[in-house]
């Protein structure tokens, strides 16, 4: 049966975005960093540990000490532009002469991109940003 006009069913009002993760973090310091970007930006986030203990006790020692790490997570449908703030404050800082990413090839760097949850959220940044001023196509790289 329709609500009546002017009211709306509880199946018709938007639903809270669900949490994922974004990234997993063996230090409070990196916590700290990706809380501070994510905050200035204004996108939600929430801290999860995977050692079983709260993640204000696992704040005060390091991850491994914890026996975990602690998840920082945001909505799904903001990981995008979570993505793009840690990007831009990763960026900030550039590669060193001597990073790999400097020899990486095109399919080096496009492959990163499938395999993004394997590589650290800095050289990710540097792979993407390496992509886009080389011009690269990551469909036709992979085709």
């Amino acid at each position: 049966m329709p609500a009546p006009p002017g009211r709306k069913c509880p199946t018709d009002l938007p639903m809270p975005s669900s949490f994922i993760e974004f990234q997993r973090c063996h230090d409070p310091e990196t916590v700290e960093e990706i809380k501070t970007v994510l905050g200035r930006e204004g996108i939600a986030y929430q801290l999860a540990s995977s050692a079983g203990i709260s993640s204000e006790s696992w704040m005060g020692m390091s991850g491994r000490d914890a026996g975990g790490s602690i998840i920082v997570q945001v909505p799904a449908d903001q990981r995008g532009l979570a993505i793009a703030a840690m990007d831009k404050e990763y960026l900030k800082s550039g590669l060193p002469d001597d990073h790999f990413l400097h020899r990486a090839s095109d399919d080096d760097l496009t492959a990163m991109l499938g395999e993004a949850d394997t590589w650290n959220p800095y050289d990710m940044a540097h792979a993407r940003r390496l992509i886009d001023e080389r011009g690269i196509d990551p469909a036709a790289v992979a085709a």
